[in-house]
C-alpha cells in the first residue's frame, strides 16, 4: 500500500503513515485510525520520486488542459466548470516575523515567492535542545480557506535549517485566492526524528503585505446539504489529463474543527472507488475535490456524466468520533 499524501510504500495493515503521519483511509472513506502520536517523516518529499511525477504532471495538465466542462452545468443552473481558475501571481511580501519562540526552539518567516507550482514562505527553523526535530504540517487556512501544503523542516539538536512552507497553487486557484493575505497552519506539530514522537501540536501565523485585504468566496452553486452548520455546496467539474475533479465547497461554521469524508460515490449509478478526506477548521470553507479516473469511467462505460451520487461523513477533528452522515446527495449535469 502507498500513503495517498507522500506516496512512500508502507505495510498494507497501517493505519497512519510511518513516513509523514497521514491518517490513512480505506477505498471507501472509512478512517481505520486515531491520530497517532509516532509519525514524523525522516526523508522529506521533494527527494522521491513520485514527488517528481507529479510535477511533471501538474506542469502537463496545465498545458494540456483548460478544465472545461465534462458534462455541462448542473442542472440547477450554476456554473459546470468551464471558468477559468484565477492567477495566483499577484505579488505580495513580508517582513521578518517570528511565529514561534519556545522551548529553545524558534521558527521564522523570512519571505515569501511564488513558483510554477507552489507558493513558498520561507521559514527559518533554529533548534536550541538537544533533541533532533522536524516542523511539519500539510493543511492550511488563507484568508479563511483550507487549501493544500507542506511543510517539513528537520534541524538537528543545536542547529538551524531553512526550509519552506509550500502552498500547491492549483489548491489556491480553485479556492479563488489572488492574493494571499494571511496564512495559518492546522495541526502543525514539532515533532522528534530520532524517536518518531510529536512533541507538541503548534500553530503558526504569517500576515503578508496584503493583510487585511478582503477575500471573496465564490459559494454559487447547488445547495446539497446544510445540518449543523455544515453546508455543502455543488460547485462545478472540470478535466485533469488522467481524469475529472468534481469541486464541492464545504463550508463549516459548526463551532468545531471537522473532517469531512466522501463515501459511496457513484456516477450514472457504477460505484466509482474515490479517496477522500478533508480536515477544514471552524470559520474556514475548504473547495473540495472528488477525482474520477478515466480508467474507472471507461471500465464502466461512462463517456459522459449525467449524475453523481455520495455520501458525506462529518467527524470531529480532534477525537474522530463520528458527528453525522450525510443521506445520499446527488448532483446532476445538462448537456
Amino acid at each position: 500500500m502507498f500513503c495517498p499524501k507522500c506516496g512512500q510504500e508502507i505495510d498494507d495493515r497501517s493505519t497512519f503513515c510511518n513516513h509523514c503521519g497521514t491518517r490513512i483511509v480505506s477505498m471507501s472513506g472509512q478512517v481505520v485510525n486515531t491520530k497517532p502520536n509516532n509519525a514524523t517523516p525522516k526523508t522529506p518529499f521533494y527527494k522521491h520520486w513520485l514527488f517528481w511525477l507529479m510535477i511533471l504532471l501538474m506542469v502537463a495538465t496545465a498545458i494540456y488542459s483548460n478544465r472545461d466542462t465534462s458534462s455541462g452545468p448542473l442542472s440547477a443552473g450554476s456554473n459546470g466548470g468551464s471558468e477559468s481558475t484565477p492567477s495566483t501571481s499577484t505579488k505580495v511580501s513580508i517582513t521578518k516575523q517570528v511565529l514561534y519562540d519556545k522551548n529553545g526552539i524558534t521558527i521564522t518567516a523570512t519571505g515569501i515567492s511564488n513558483a510554477t507550482t507552489e507558493t513558498e514562505i520561507a521559514l527559518l527553523v533554529e533548534n536550541n535542545t538537544d533533541k533532533n526535530i522536524a516542523v511539519g504540517c500539510s493543511d492550511f487556512v488563507v484568508n479563511g480557506i483550507t487549501v493544500d501544503g507542506y511543510m517539513h523542516i528537520e534541524v538537528a539538536a543545536g542547529k538551524k535549517a531553512n526550509g519552506e512552507l509550500s502552498l500547491y497553487n492549483d489548491s489556491l486557484e480553485i479556492a479563488g485566492i489572488k492574493t494571499i493575505s494571511t496564512v495559518k497552519t492546522f495541526d502543525a506539530y514539532i515533532s522528534d526524528t530520532d524517536t518518531y514522537h510529536k512533541i507538541e501540536y503548534i500553530s503558526l501565523s504569517v500576515n503578508t503585505s496584503a493583510t487585511g485585504h478582503p477575500q471573496s468566496i465564490d459559494d454559487s452553486g447547488v445547495v446539497l446539504f446544510s445540518q449543523d452548520g455544515i453546508v455543502v455546496i455543488a460547485k462545478h467539474i472540470y478535466d485533469e489529463l488522467l481524469g475529472k475533479t468534481m469541486v464541492v465547497l464545504v463550508k463549516n461554521a459548526s463551532g468545531q474543527d471537522v473532517i469531512v469524508q466522501a463515501d459511496n460515490v457513484s456516477v450514472n449509478g457504477y460505484t466509482i472507488s474515490v479517496l477522500h478526506s478533508d480536515d477544514i477548521p471552524n470559520g474556514s470553507v475548504r473547495f473540495c475535490e472528488f477525482y474520477l479516473s478515466d480508467s474507472q469511467l471507461e471500465e464502466n462505460g461512462i463517456e459522459t456524466i449525467d449524475t453523481i451520487t455520495f455520501t458525506l461523513k462529518v467527524l470531529n477533528a480532534d477525537n474522530w468520533d463520528t458527528l453525522f452522515k450525510t443521506d445520499e446527495l446527488e448532483v446532476q449535469f445538462s448537456d
